[in-house]
């Protein structure tokens, strides 16, 4: 006689009743046969359950709503307009604002980065523009007869 069937193979001659060699096996090993019969008693619960619930639960998502939820339902409806009417004009306040803001800071920034590229020399070499002595009257190295 062979060693125990694997769940697998417990589960398919369970399920479809597999191999004629698996369901002898069932018959001669009782540790398999419990094993199989766990299953078959786990699987027939999950059956049941699933069939209470649909039954329980049957009513299509077509179907209309029941008239004591259609008079319910209509403040909420007015009460979610009113709230996106009254948050819309809000919203565009501070996006507005927003907006603002923004625009004064890139303006801001941009007059700072005007004010630093139309210094002669960077802020830290400043001091040193009075070291040297700038002239535009200096030779010119490329003049006619100077070929290089």
């Amino acid at each position: 006689m062979k060693d125990h069937l694997s769940p697998k193979e417990i589960a398919r001659v369970v399920a479809v009743g597999a191999a004629a060699e698996g369901a002898l096996h069932l018959r001669q090993c009782a540790l398999c046969a419990s094993e199989a019969a766990r299953l078959r008693c786990a699987l027939g619960n999950f059956r049941e359950a699933v069939t209470a619930h649909a039954l329980t639960y049957s009513r299509s998502p077509f179907q209309p709503p029941a008239k004591a939820t259609r008079w319910t339902r209509w403040p909420l409806l007015v009460a979610a307009a009113a709230v996106v009417l009254l948050a819309a004009p809000v919203y565009q306040n501070v996006h507005s604002r927003h907006l603002a803001a923004q625009a004064a800071a890139d303006a801001q920034l941009l007059d700072q980065v005007t004010l630093d590229v139309s210094e002669a020399a960077p802020r830290p070499m400043q001091g040193l523009e009075q070291l040297v002595v700038w002239t535009s009257t200096q030779p010119d190295n490329t003049s006619k007869g100077d070929v290089r």
